[in-house]
């Protein structure tokens, strides 16, 4: 009898405790990407000249982008929001070079954690007239 309300009982506390355990990702802190890839069907290019930085605030994101090649510069401000391992930025204001763009655009990125930063994956964006799938690597 005892075994029985001991089993019981274990069974109890274990129906109980449904709850998602999967905790969302934490992003507030500066990264420096090392490395960006595109892929479509018909190209697979990575860049690590590319020069990124994104910063994570509580609230907000902002990234500011230069590239060395051609002197083009670019920055963001954004405010985003976790689920799980997706974040969601919502771009508000955005400016490449002397242009200015305060179209909002919403972006849901897969995040894995590493050691020293994170990866994130765009799925599909579209970018001239294709879809390409993009990765980048923080650290």
């Amino acid at each position: 009898m005892r075994l029985f309300f001991a089993t019981a009982f274990l069974f109890a506390i274990a129906s109980c405790n449904t709850a998602d355990k999967t905790e969302s990702v934490s992003m507030p802190g500066a990264y420096k990407m090392l490395s960006q890839n595109f892929k479509s069907d018909k190209t697979d290019t990575t860049y690590t000249s590319s020069q990124q930085l994104k910063i994570y605030t509580a609230d907000y994101m902002m990234y500011a982008r230069f590239s060395p090649a051609d002197s083009l510069s670019s920055f963001g401000i954004a405010t985003y929001s976790t689920t799980k391992d997706t974040v969601t930025e919502n771009v508000f204001y955005n400016a490449n070079d002397s242009i200015k763009d305060e179209t909002p655009a919403s972006y849901k990125l897969v995040i894995t954690k590493t050691a020293k930063g994170f990866n994130l994956l765009i799925p599909e964006i579209n970018m001239q007239g294709q879809k390409f799938s993009l990765t980048e690597n923080y650290e």
